[in-house]
């Protein structure tokens, strides 16, 4: 009999450690499909609330745009020169609600054709008030109209053939104010009077 041959017993206990090991892994393979199971069924739950999730999502954004629709800002910083609504009031779309008057201060003097050759922008020029004939403001022209102030009347000049009568037309230009300066006292639709003699 070899020595190195197994006896009937340890063939068993051999055997026995061998099924165990098989019924372990066969264990193992039960809970790891168990768990493939469970894992897909949770992403099945998780689609529909991710769905829900979206949704709520897009509704609050709706809700947000419609919260900032109750909102009214103005175009550009100023003082409200006259209000056509109440507290507590409807109002419809389209409507004025207040009138603005800007921060910002500037001067349309509208020169005549003849007087455009003096016009450079940049140019200084200085302005009196008739309120304040003995206060001078300073300024500069920024830019002239393209078009005469008639072009943009309701009713146009009629320069058709055999209409002799001449008609010098005016030029809208616009002047900045320096800063740095009393400009708070021009309100807007004063009368000024434009010079552009040397500062």
């Amino acid at each position: 009999v070899d020595e190195d041959a197994a006896t009937d017993q340890q063939f068993e206990n051999a055997k026995a450690l061998y099924e165990q090991a098989k019924a372990s892994l066969s264990a193992l393979e039960q809970q790891k499909n168990a768990v493939k199971a469970g894992v897909s069924e949770q992403k099945t739950k998780i689609a529909p609330v991710k769905s829900q999730v979206q949704q709520s999502s897009a509704n609050l954004n709706n809700a947000k745009l419609f919260l900032s629709y109750t909102f009214v800002t103005a175009p550009y910083d100023g003082w409200v020169g006259k209000k056509t609504i109440q507290e507590g009031q409807f109002i419809k779309e389209g409507q004025a609600l207040v009138q603005i008057v800007s921060k910002e201060k500037w001067i349309i003097a509208n020169y005549k054709e003849t007087q455009l050759g003096q016009i450079d922008q940049e140019k200084e020029v200085i302005i009196t008030a008739d309120a304040y004939p003995d206060v001078e403001f300073k300024g500069k022209i920024v830019s002239v109209s393209p078009a005469s102030g008639s072009q943009f009347s309701l009713v146009k000049p009629d320069n058709a053939t055999g209409n002799f009568v001449k008609i010098e037309q005016r030029f809208p230009v616009k002047i900045i104010l320096h800063k740095n300066q009393n400009n708070e006292k021009l309100l807007s639709g004063m009368n000024v009077l434009v010079s552009a003699r040397k500062i």
